[in-house]
């Protein structure tokens, strides 16, 4: 089973991005840091929004007995109009020179947008800054197995590694902790409980993210159907290493990206079937998210 949902993850992860990972180091190689911080933050904000997703689908956890748990979620953060859009600046060490000499900077697609903005220059000359990848929705998939319970506590990991063609090395490694709060509280008509994930992405030699999530989450189950929601703290970074090419010379860049996500709210519902379940919910932040997941085991 593990194997399959490694290939159903290879394979989604290949068709999102295997068409234009190779191209990202190619635009940001066009940008000094201070435009490249722009061109990319659009990502942060996507993967870390997606990292953070797909964590529970329930709040109810047994206080003893093993249990375990294996599924494959599936993110979509969507991309929000101005996350598309942003206000770069000509090159310094550029040779090129704009027939308007007055503007500062000049509007143009991030990494999600579409289009690059094109500058008129002297002697019939233009500078053409990078396109996005004209991105509305950003997908993520990561299997996940958790194991449990001992005083009313399951652990979780993700783990996923591929090569894939020219791009290089794709990894994703993450853990996580939940613990049940409703076994404190008798009589509760809810389940309640409370988590801790952490969680990394290497995507080929220019990309790496981390991401953290802390919050508390509730659930209810009418037989078959459950619902569940929950509000969580979380952050995310990412690393960005790329060299700048120019007329001049080649530098080597390197910084790092913070997400504006921080504060989400949670709403789901699951489909408890004998051997495993479905769940769909919905994530309001920053940046919204749509996770889909399947599991077997309960």
């Amino acid at each position: 089973m593990k194997r399959i949902l490694v290939l159903l993850s290879t394979a989604l992860l290949v068709m999102t991005t295997k068409a234009a990972s190779q191209d990202i180091e190619t635009s940001l190689a066009r940008y000094t840091s201070t435009n490249g911080k722009k061109y990319a933050q659009p990502l942060a904000d996507a993967f870390g929004a997606n990292l953070n997703s797909g964590i529970y689908h329930s709040a109810k956890i047994p206080g003893l007995g093993l249990h375990i748990k294996i599924s494959l979620e599936a993110m979509f953060t969507f991309v929000a109009d101005d996350q598309k859009i942003f206000d770069a600046q000509l090159d310094d060490n550029s040779l090129f020179v704009p027939l308007d000499g007055s503007q500062q900077s000049y509007e143009t697609a991030t990494i999600f947008g579409g289009e690059g903005a094109r500058v008129e220059g002297v002697a019939g000359t233009a500078y053409v800054f990078p396109s996005g990848f004209n991105v509305a929705k950003f997908p993520t998939t990561v299997p996940q197995i958790t194991v449990g319970s001992f005083l009313g506590t399951e652990a979780s990991l993700r783990w996923f590694k591929a090569k894939i063609g020219d791009i290089g090395e794709l990894s994703l490694n993450g853990f996580g902790i939940r613990h049940s709060i409703s076994q404190y509280l008798l009589l509760f008509p809810i389940d309640i409980a409370a988590h801790f994930n952490r969680q990394s992405f290497k995507f080929g030699d220019v990309i790496e993210a981390s991401a953290t999530s802390f919050g508390v989450e509730a659930s209810k189950e009418f037989k078959v159907l459950g619902i569940y929601g929950g509000l969580a703290l979380e952050s995310a970074n990412l690393d960005v290493k790329y060299t700048l090419e120019n007329q001049l010379e080649e530098v080597d860049i390197n910084f790092n990206l913070e997400s504006d996500n921080s504060v989400r709210l949670t709403t789901g519902v699951s489909l408890n079937l004998p051997y495993f379940n479905i769940h769909a919910d919905y994530n309001l932040g920053a940046s919204n998210v749509v996770n889909l997941g399947i599991a077997i085991g309960r």
